[in-house]
């Protein structure tokens, strides 16, 4: 009898591990928990802030997709990036990247209300900026 229970007992632990272990960011593309319009909303409010932020150095973003896994609390911006040309000419958008944004477990943790209009959350704000800045900056001397 207690072979037959501890095996499965074995056997459910290895479910469960299969079941609820952390998704990575492939898995991530499967599973969107975000609404679209939601995604609509955060990649509007992403470019809105973009001229008066990262856009204001040496490249312009265009923000093309947000996936989130809130079981995981996981979210992935996905964004092109090109450098600003001369003037009157086409910006070619010749770089992929990506974000990771960890520790958002809702949609609604994505906004703040501020001055009467939905606007990025500060937190999400905060790790935009820090990844653009780790993946465009040069590195500190």
């Amino acid at each position: 009898m207690g072979t037959i229970w501890s095996k499965w007992s074995i056997g459910c632990g290895i479910l469960a591990l299969l079941l609820f272990a952390p998704a990575g960011e492939a898995q991530l593309r499967e599973r969107n928990d975000l609404r679209k319009k939601t995604e609509r909303r955060f990649l509007a409010a992403a470019d809105r802030i973009c001229a008066d932020t990262w856009c204001a150095g040496d490249h312009d973003f265009r923000f093309r997709a947000l996936d989130c896994d809130f079981i995981v609390s996981v979210c992935v911006l996905r964004y092109d990036a090109a450098e600003w040309s001369d003037p009157g000419q086409r910006r070619r958008y010749d770089r992929s990247e990506e974000c990771v944004i960890r520790g958002i477990h809702s949609g609604g943790e994505l906004f703040e209300s501020r001055f009467g209009e939905q606007r990025l959350s500060s937190a999400v704000y905060g790790r935009i900026s820090e990844c653009i800045a780790e993946q465009f900056l040069p590195p500190s001397p």
